[in-house]
């Protein structure tokens, strides 16, 4: 197997593995395991030999401060893995103890050297996303409690601090009796019609029928039609009209505020003039401002929106974390269920905007990502900033983080995407290794990519599996037949070529290949036509051609590329054949040339004979008469 340096492995998904602690008290081990499969420029694994290895961590970026350096020389195994310890090597520089990880971020990098030196030729380097043993100590078995010290000596008071925040109202007291009914006032004059009807009260002579616009000037007239219910609920000194306030701590606030509904407890706490506002449940929209057109009902829903307009949440919890202190507002969402499109907790700021989540926990940690839509459990649960992506189905790129336009149709369809885009799957499961891959196609139950990072890879049907980037899988591993109604095409328009000469394969070449018929193990029993791809390999010795490929375990080959040769083959033979012919007819034409010439010759002997004959017998005659 020939190694190219300049393209000598083709960079693998590296997995960090953390160590599992023995014991809660034990000291976590200053190693970290680390695997990368190797494999040569023809995509071949480097199966069995000693590959050298220069591992960095860096610190702030891909190309920061190296803070440990090492060196190692592992083998590969049968499979073309190559596994080592960070930390059991040749250090270069610095300790693996001496990192503060608390600094980071902190990225790894490796370089490679197929032949097991230190010709390093390919680099890589990717984020470490946790330290080593982070998750343990967030997850594992606490140690055990040390014994409690002796009490120390009383000090002095310290000063009075300051008065602490106003504490939860408690229960309402009981009821008083009932006061004595007060006077009704009468009516208050009607007034005269204006000349614009636009910002004018109209006034009728029925006191009872009062038709007026809500631009009205006339202080008083839209406070009057307010309707409130609960402890300091609706502030009074309001001059906003038609709200409807029912609940403790209901629109204390509102000044101007026209068209609200609040019912629940500290619903709308801090409106002030948000107007058109309907909102239900304890807390709902409590931080609301100056936000117009809010349909909220459900426990905190909408608790910390501002000034966000024409959104609707319904459910606990819903858009609880809309932050809308800046602009863009957040505008135009949708969330139903509990939690959907609740914003992140740790987030500054969540003002994406014209989002909709249907669902359980849908879109729960979006900050800034715009024109998604979530319909199902958990569907874009991790998404942050990621934007224009849809998805349809329980689990659907729920782990998507900051991935753009993606599109999942499908229970669990892309589901451990984080960060590719313009991803495509229809059906349950389908894309699910998916990570970073981008404009990738699955169509089909369970139709996948065989790693996280392949690019415009296109998987169809059940179970199909592509497992190379720029390459399309049609079936699965159980299909016999794949059918078209019409001749299958091959884009072949010169524009489109580069570097166009005579092909050098020819009849020598079709000569070696061995043409052989065979049935597939897992096909249908038919016998098929074929070649052999490692014979064809053989032949075609190292040749960088497309002819022949060796995606992951198995050879495929592009039977179309044999037509060339074939009839470059033909071609030869043929004029050969021309070439005999032409002998053919030179050696005819000779042929012809002697056979009239010893005609000829004959011909004159003939004739010389019979003279002489004719001599011999004159003379006999003669002789006989003496």
């Amino acid at each position: 197997m020939k190694t190219i340096l300049s393209k000598s492995i083709i960079a693998a998904v590296f997995v960090m593995v953390i160590t599992a602690m023995q014991n809660a008290t034990a000291q976590a081990p200053q190693k970290m395991s680390y695997q990368a499969v190797v494999r040569s420029s023809d995509n071949a694994l480097v199966v069995s030999k000693t590959v050298g290895m220069r591992i960095s961590i860096l610190q702030g970026s891909a190309t920061g401060t190296a803070v440990y350096v090492e060196t190692q020389t592992p083998a590969t195994n049968a499979n073309g893995l190559a596994s080592v310890e960070i930390g059991g090597g040749t250090i270069v520089t610095g300790t693996l103890a001496g990192i503060n990880w608390a600094a980071g971020p902190y990225f790894i990098k490796t370089e490679t050297d197929p032949t097991g030196g230190s010709n390093y030729s390919i680099a890589g380097a990717s984020q470490l996303m946790s330290v080593p043993y982070a998750l343990f100590s967030a997850s594992g078995n606490p140690g055990p409690a040390g014994p409690i010290g002796p009490q120390g000596n009383a000090g002095a008071n310290g000063a009075l601090g300051p008065a602490g925040p106003q504490g939860v109202a408690g229960p309402q007291g009981v009821a008083g009796p009932a006061g004595a009914p007060g006077s009704s006032n009468a009516w208050g004059l009607t007034g005269a019609t204006g000349t614009d009807p636009a910002t004018n009260f109209i006034g009728t002579s029925d006191d009872k029928d009062i038709i007026f616009k809500r631009n009205n000037v006339r202080a008083g007239l839209l406070a009057s039609l307010n309707t409130s219910y609960g402890a300091g609920a609706l502030n009074p000194l309001s001059t906003g009209g038609a709200n409807a306030a029912f609940g403790i701590n209901a629109l204390p606030n509102n000044t101007t505020g026209e068209f609200n509904t609040a019912t629940g407890g500290a619903t709308l706490g801090f409106n002030t003039t948000g107007s058109n506002n309907t909102v239900s449940g304890g807390r709902a929209m409590q931080n609301n401002t100056t936000g117009n057109n809010n349909i909220a009902i459900g426990f905190q829903t909408m608790l910390r929106n501002v000034n966000g307009s024409n959104a609707t949440a319904v459910g606990v919890n819903a858009m609880a974390y809309a932050n809308n202190t800046t602009t863009p507002f957040t505008n135009y969402n949708v969330a139903v269920g509990f939690e959907a499109l609740r914003g992140s907790l740790s987030a500054s700021a969540n003002t994406g905007n014209a989002n909709t989540a249907i669902g359980y926990q849908s879109l729960q940690e979006n900050t800034i990502g715009e024109y998604n839509t979530a319909n199902g459990v958990e569907v874009l649960r991790s998404n942050s900033t990621g934007s224009d992506n849809t998805a349809t189905g329980a689990l659907a790129l729920s782990k998507n983080t900051t991935g753009l336009g993606n599109t999942a149709n499908g229970r669990s369809a892309i589901i451990n995407n984080t960060t590719g885009s313009n991803n495509t799957a229809v059906g349950s499961s389908a894309l699910g290794n998916n990570i970073s891959g981008t404009f990738n196609t699955a169509i089909g139950f369970g139709a996948n990519v065989s790693t996280g990072a392949l690019t415009n890879a296109t998987a169809i049907g059940a179970f199909a599996i592509v497992n190379a980037s720029d390459k399309v899988r049609i079936g699965g591993i159980g299909v016999t037949v794949v059918e078209v109604p019409v001749a299958v095409t091959v884009s072949s328009d010169g524009r489109l070529k580069n570097n166009i000469v005579d092909t050098e394969l020819g009849l020598d070449f079709i000569l070696k290949i061995r043409p052989v018929q065979y049935t597939m193990k897992q096909g249908n029993g038919k016998t098929d036509y074929g070649f052999i791809a490692q014979e064809l390999k053989a032949v075609l010795e190292d040749r960088n051609v497309n002819m022949l490929n060796k995606d992951g375990e198995f050879y495929t080959v592009r039977y179309n590329d044999l037509l060339s040769p074939m009839v470059k083959a033909m071609q030869e033979q043929q004029k050969m054949i021309e070439n005999l012919k032409a002998e053919m007819a030179q050696l005819k034409t000779q042929h012809q040339s002697v056979t009239a010439k010893l005609e000829m010759e004959n011909s004159q002997l003939k004739s010389d004979y019979n003279s002489r004959l004719k001599k011999i017998e004159e003379m006999l005659n003669v002789k006989a008469q003496k």
